[in-house]
């Protein structure tokens, strides 16, 4: 954003041109593995949707789940797949902001 703004002041672009220009640098990053912000993605599309629908068949078959028993199998889910995470691996859970990630 601050790029932005100083490129837009020091070198005399317009709103557009400097909006156009900088647009697309973000599409390039996020269009890889990068960080946004201090948060980073653990699972992929396909494996969240795999992951909550295991918790929705374990709830029609009347074994409801607690926040923590969602964050060990979420740390359970990333140790089975071999995914990178950075999830407490001492006490074996996913931490409370990845819970509330998924949920939203």
């Amino acid at each position: 954003m601050h790029r932005a703004l100083r490129a837009c002041r020091e070198k005399g672009l317009s709103i557009k041109a400097t909006t156009n220009y900088f647009a697309k640098t973000f599409e390039r990053k996020i269009s890889g593995d990068c960080k946004l912000w201090r948060f980073r993605l653990v699972f992929s599309s396909e494996m969240e949707v795999e992951l909550a629908r295991h918790i929705i068949q374990m709830q029609e078959r009347f074994y409801g789940m607690t926040p923590t028993d969602v964050r060990k199998l979420a740390f359970d889910f990333a140790e089975q797949q071999h995914v990178n995470h950075p999830f407490d691996a001492s006490k074996k859970v996913a931490g409370e902001d990845w819970l509330n990630g998924f949920l939203k």
